[in-house]
């Protein structure tokens, strides 16, 4: 049996959440993978300290340009946020809570990256990424379930 390729106006609400669905799930990877990787990093043995630092600052950066990148992607004007507000505009204070974690993820990053080449101290970088990464992690879980509630929201239910 073959499917239209060509959507029917009455489809294409439905085929644009479900791409912007998918495409929210690939940033959601990225940064996922960013997040195990600095916790790997953090968890990594420290016999050889500078090595060990060395390691976690490099987790960090890496984290830092992950969480740009996915700000920079969701925020743009056809971004999985724009698309959220247009299809749910109740949702828009939602929207602008993920902006907002958006700016604090990224200064936290940022002072992370700071505080970390000024101390040697693995505990003082193991406590302070921490932190980080269960904020990351938290933010993406509200991502998912933002993207989840728009699409149950906007996909209509039939017998």
């Amino acid at each position: 049996m073959a499917t239209n390729p060509d959507p029917t106006p009455d489809d294409a609400p439905e085929r644009r959440i479900r791409q912007a669905g998918n495409q929210a799930v690939a940033r959601r990877e990225v940064l996922h993978a960013a997040t195990q990787d600095l916790a790997a990093a953090l968890e990594a043995p420290g016999e050889d300290v500078e090595a060990w630092v060395a390691s976690a600052r490099d987790a960090i950066a890496r984290m830092q340009e992950s969480l740009r990148a996915h700000a920079r992607e969701a925020e743009q004007p056809d971004g999985l946020l724009a698309e959220v507000v247009q299809w749910q505009s109740s949702f828009g204070p939602r929207v602008e809570r993920m902006r907002r974690e958006h700016r604090a993820l990224i200064e936290q990053a940022e002072a992370l990256q700071e505080y970390a080449g000024q101390t040697s101290d693995p505990a003082d970088i193991r406590r302070t990424a921490t932190t980080l990464v269960d904020a990351v992690d938290r933010h993406r879980h509200r991502s998912t379930e933002l993207v989840q509630d728009t699409y149950n929201l906007d996909v209509s239910t039939g017998d």
